[in-house]
């Protein structure tokens, strides 16, 4: 049996290429709610979508609904991502189909919510390749925090040691490393400036982490 039997992927940012969708409609959302914020939106990378609407309402002396604006940033975001035609990132579906055809189980963790992440996976056709996935509320905590991956090690049945996450953000390595589990850390071909620094394993294309398992599992 291969010593990795479950890949855990991330999604906004590593399953496909999204935060420009993320920051673009985050940007016009605050436009709507008035232009004192002053809070950088680079530092909300990989962290709950809860908490950044939290501390712009507080930052801007407001009050609202987070679970409204965080409703109304998915849903700008899914509107660009099918407007724009955006694909996953190059090289995933190879990563799935080898994982499948070698045995190794799949799964998908993000702080994003399910409808979301299912109109997402069903608009890449990806979805049928997760054996697992993990969203906002099977979790009490959301990254930097490791519940959601503790929460997809347990529903695949898998320990740790026998597990590698793929993430783009310093906050979701550290939810990886917090899991107990080594992380891949995805650079996008340098697109990505996330310190990964403390990820054992650094990409810049997804294939790569065909080499990786199979430098891990020698044939």
């Amino acid at each position: 049996m291969s010593k990795i039997q479950l890949v855990v992927f991330d999604m906004d940012g590593t399953t496909l290429c999204n935060e420009w969708a993320h920051r673009e409609t985050k940007q016009a959302i605050i436009r709507t709610l008035g232009t004192n914020c002053t809070l950088n939106l680079e530092d909300y990378i990989g962290r709950s979508n809860q908490l950044f609407w939290h501390d712009v309402l507080e930052n801007m002396g407001l009050t609202g609904d987070v679970d409204e604006l965080v409703r109304r940033q998915f849903s700008g975001v899914l509107d660009l991502i099918r407007k724009s035609g955006l694909r996953e990132s190059p090289g995933l579906k190879d990563v799935l189909q080898f994982c499948k055809d070698t045995g190794r189980k799949v799964a998908l963790c993000t702080g994003s919510d399910l409808w979301f992440v299912s109109d997402v996976l069903h608009h890449l056709d990806i979805a049928d390749f997760y054996d697992v996935v993990i969203t906002s509320k099977d979790a009490a905590r959301l990254k930097p925090a490791p519940d959601v991956y503790i929460a997809a090690l347990k529903k695949a049945g898998v320990a740790p040691e026998n597990a590698i996450g793929v993430e783009d953000s310093t906050s979701g390595c550290t939810a990886v490393h917090g899991s107990g589990m080594p992380c891949i850390g995805y650079l996008a071909e340098g697109e990505n400036k996330q310190d990964l620094s403390a990820a054992e394993y650094r990409i810049n294309r997804m294939e790569e982490i065909i080499g990786i398992l199979r430098t891990i599992d020698p044939d």
